[in-house]
């Protein structure tokens, strides 16, 4: 019989030493010398009570499903060969075609016993006969673990949805599965059923090879499936016997993923009129969140703000602000010990609230624009007029209320004194984001916005100010640059990259504004020891460059250790001397 050495049965089960003495005697890289037991039941077997092993050459030509076919009837196996199957040894996983260029090796012991197709078989028949509202629940709950044991495997996974027993069995399984009867028995088996089919869900749709399609009209368009997911994860709608059940939570957290961010929409669709954004976020901050939970709620809450509409992803972020969702993950989660996944949604949810930004970003200021108008007049009045004590007549700080509008404009640091705006337009990114961070600083600083422009406005407009209006355009501009605005978060940021995880800005719900307050003081100090003119202005910038680079490398929690990361210029001068020696 080509193939089968038979010369090699035994009716002892194969050892592991005896499977690997066999490997050095194969002579040709497309033939590997494998063992085989027989672990099924068959005429000549049974009543001795052994098992039958068999070493073989197995050509990399020859199909598994004749070599299977062979071995029936080497064995007089009952039924038909495509009853059985091989199996690895010791993973217990099926040996196909497309896994065996991996798994076959000299040596390697596999395992002959029944096929994914006749397990599959004996379950459902077990299901039929055990139904909900008859027969014996345990046995039910029996054919559920299997189902979810066997579906880790890529064989099962793939007969489950060949023969359809995935969508009658398990999708169906989870609509269907009710209270489980009136007993406080029978409603646990219930809850542990549910439990058990969104696993196997799950495991068939995490394979690597995609078997099922979350855009499957199956999947994704069947609403009372997507919701019974939902209703899994929400602590409002959750059944009451799976409320401490955390890997059941974070089974349909990862579910509810994956449907917002399959590609094709209808997945995003389900997820979002299903899942509750405020139950989300009160499972996120749970105090007693199992931390796999919580990753796989913040997992969550970042694929539907990924996907989401403009409107979406604003609603979200208010829906953070209002239940104070940055001050949680800093003080609850990031002063913790983080695993690199948690650090990594962190770092994603992050990029996704700066990237709200970049519509302004890339907006232009226009002329006739009444709101940026008034901003760049209070920009002027803040520096330039001192209210009295009654908050009533207002002066100028340097001389008389006579000052024409352009002359101040200049002194702020404007190119263009008779339109202001059109600094803004021409530098797009950053746009209008630019006199939005402008305008937050002079409200919020007010004494250190005007001490800065006072200091650095000469009535003459000297060449060795630092203009206050065009630094603060190309500070906002670095900012967007280092902090990656209007890009996708990286699929695996480094510190390196300049884009990574920064914890002071969950210390903030406007960290933006924050950092560049501090930025631009920073670099007017820096303009101040350079000794700068209009001249030295690129160079001034990249100064400013290396100092924000060189701050966020050790990733600060708040803003003030951000402030004392940020180097002066003596010490980024010395650090580029000592490149250079290097270098040389």
């Amino acid at each position: 019989m080509p193939g089968i050495q038979s010369g090699s049965a035994s009716s002892r089960p194969l050892q592991g030493s005896a499977a690997a003495a066999m490997a050095s005697a194969s002579g040709s890289s497309d033939v590997v010398r494998i063992a085989v037991t027989n672990a099924v039941s068959s005429a000549s077997s049974s009543s001795s009570g052994q098992t039958l092993n068999h070493l073989m050459q197995l050509p990399s030509g020859r199909s598994l499903a004749s070599v299977v076919e062979e071995l029936c009837r080497l064995w007089r196996l009952d039924g038909r060969p495509e009853d059985y199957a091989l199996r690895l040894e010791p993973s217990k996983e099926y040996a196909t075609e497309r896994n065996r260029g991996g798994a076959l090796r000299d040596g390697t012991v596999l395992k002959l016993c029944q096929s994914p197709g006749r397990v599959l078989g004996d379950i459902v028949r077990l299901l039929d006969s055990n139904s909900e509202g008859g027969g014996n629940p345990q046995m039910r709950l029996e054919a559920h673990k299997s189902l979810a044991r066997l579906a880790q495997d890529a064989a099962v996974a793939e007969e489950m949805v060949r023969t359809d027993v995935f969508f009658r069995r398990v999708v169906k399984g989870v609509v269907d599965m009710g209270g489980g009867g009136n007993s406080p028995t029978e409603q646990q088996v219930s809850a542990q059923s549910l439990s058990l089919l969104l696993s196997a869900f799950h495991e068939v749709m995490s394979h690597e090879e995609e078997l099922v399609s979350w855009e499957d009209d199956r999947v994704a368009g069947d609403a009372a499936f997507v919701s019974r997911v939902a209703s899994c994860a929400d602590p409002e709608r959750m059944p009451r016997l799976l409320a401490s059940d955390a890997k059941t939570h974070a089974v349909c957290l990862s579910i509810l993923e994956s449907l917002a961010l399959s590609p094709g929409g209808r997945g995003r669709e389900a997820a979002e009129r299903s899942v509750s954004v405020p139950g989300l976020l009160s499972l996120l901050q749970a105090p007693d969140s199992p931390q796999e939970v919580r990753r796989r709620s913040l997992a969550l809450f970042n694929a539907l703000f990924r996907s989401g509409d403009r409107a979406r992803r604003r609603k979200m972020k208010e829906a953070m602000e209002e239940r104070g969702t940055r001050r949680f993950l800093l003080d609850g989660v990031i002063k913790r010990t983080l695993d690199e996944e948690t650090r990594h949604q962190l770092y994603v949810l992050q990029s996704l609230l700066l990237n709200l930004l970049e519509e302004r970003m890339r907006t232009a200021v226009k002329s006739e624009d009444q709101k940026a108008l008034e901003k760049i007049k209070e920009l002027r009045k803040l520096a330039f007029e001192i209210r009295d004590a009654s908050g009533g007549a207002s002066s100028h700080h340097s001389g008389g209320g006579g000052r024409k509008f352009g002359q101040d404009y200049k002194r702020l640091g404007f190119t263009n004194e008779v339109d202001p705006t059109q600094d803004f337009r021409k530098e797009t990114p950053p746009g209008m984001l630019a006199l939005d961070l402008m305008y937050a600083f002079a409200c919020h600083h007010t004494d250190q916005y005007t001490k800065l422009v006072l200091e650095n406005s000469a009535a003459a407009g000297g060449s060795n100010d630092c203009p206050f209006a065009r630094t603060s355009i190309e500070v906002a501009r670095l900012l967007c640059d280092v902090l990656r605005i209007g890009h996708p978060p990286l699929e695996a940021p480094t510190a390196s990259g300049g884009a990574h995880f920064l914890p002071m800005f969950f210390a903030s719900d406007n960290p933006l504004e924050e950092m560049f307050s501090v930025t631009i003081q920073h670099v007017a100090r820096t303009w101040r020891e350079m000794r700068a003119t209009a001249e030295d202005f690129s160079k001034v910038v990249d100064v400013a460059r290396e100092q924000v680079a060189g701050a966020l490398q050790g990733a600060p929690v708040a803003m003030e250790e951000y402030r004392k990361a940020l180097k002066t210029y003596n010490e980024i001068s010395e650090a580029r001397k000592v490149r250079g020696k290097k270098k040389d």
